[in-house]
């Protein structure tokens, strides 16, 4: 077993059984809604995040106290991402001249765990992860219309090789981040959280692998793949395609994409258990 998972099953298991050693309390869920900004790391951005391709995040959540320090949340989020080779100060990458914008619905459940205990604290840090299922479908802007590019096989999928077939629109992801929230008087909860994704898939942006011949794409699937797969001829000042008969890399399929969340939330925050007898926790007034 990895350090890393070991280190998280330790400590899942010391909260699990501090809570155990704590009669059942007042516990509490919330329901909440919560609006923010997205952004995407991945082959069409250099270097962490482009601040031009930050895009409105919108969510909702129900929640609920599971044990002391342990809450369960499934949530909704839509949101958009995006990423263009003309942000780049590379003329390479320029030249490539490659960009995308994609839709994102998503679905996930996550487990939320309080750094201090929220039945004493009204000002509570907490640590988040889970998994979630997303769907997107990258898309380029070509002569004033948006085109879905999955269909169009850009990469050559499923021409030559089975085994690059089209990928999936639907996948999932692991969440990870960090929050705080206030516990306000009146039962409302207002906070700030950050959440980065975790992706088993390369293709948000459709550019992971190697260029397929633009003839070939052009005679086998049509002008308008073979247009999107090798735009450079569109910059380079002749019109002509400059990777048309080469196996260059297009992408890096080492690197799987990413996209992450900053947002506000604000919740409802209302009682779903209670038992008056206590007994002390592990973590004492934290």
């Amino acid at each position: 077993m990895k350090k890393s998972n070991a280190y998280l099953y330790t400590l899942l298991s010391f909260c699990f059984l501090c809570a155990l050693n704590t009669q059942a309390q007042t516990r509490f869920s919330e329901l909440g809604v919560g609006l923010g900004a997205a952004n995407y790391n991945g082959d069409l951005v250099p270097g962490i995040v482009v601040l031009q391709e930050t895009r409105p995040m919108l969510n909702a959540f129900a929640q609920t106290e599971l044990l002391p320090h342990l809450n369960l949340r499934g949530a909704i989020m839509w949101t958009q991402v995006g990423g263009s080779d003309a942000h780049s100060k590379n003329p390479s990458i320029n030249l490539r001249n490659l960009s995308f914008r994609s839709t994102i619905f998503e679905g996930s459940l996550l487990a939320i765990l309080d750094v201090l205990n929220p039945h004493t604290n009204k000002i509570v840090p907490y640590l988040t992860g889970g998994i979630a299922l997303f769907k997107f479908n990258p898309k380029a802007k070509y002569q004033n219309q948006w085109v879905a590019l999955q269909p169009l096989g850009t990469e050559g999928q499923n021409l030559d090789n089975e085994s690059a077939r089209f990928y999936k629109l639907w996948e999932t992801a692991l969440p990870l981040g960090a929050g705080v929230r206030w516990q306000l008087d009146n039962g409302f909860t207002i906070g700030f959280e950050a959440l980065q994704r975790k992706l088993f898939t390369d293709y948000l942006d459709d550019v992971s692998t190697q260029y397929h011949s633009y003839y070939d794409l052009a005679e086998r699937r049509g002008e308008l793949a073979a247009a999107l797969s090798d735009r450079s001829g569109e910059v380079n000042g002749t019109g002509i395609p400059i990777f048309a008969n080469s196996n260059e890399q297009r992408g890096n399929p080492k690197n799987k994409d990413w996209y992450f969340t900053l947002g506000f939330i604000a919740a409802y925050r209302f009682e779903t258990a209670k038992n008056g007898r206590k007994k002390s926790s592990c973590f004492g007034g934290f």
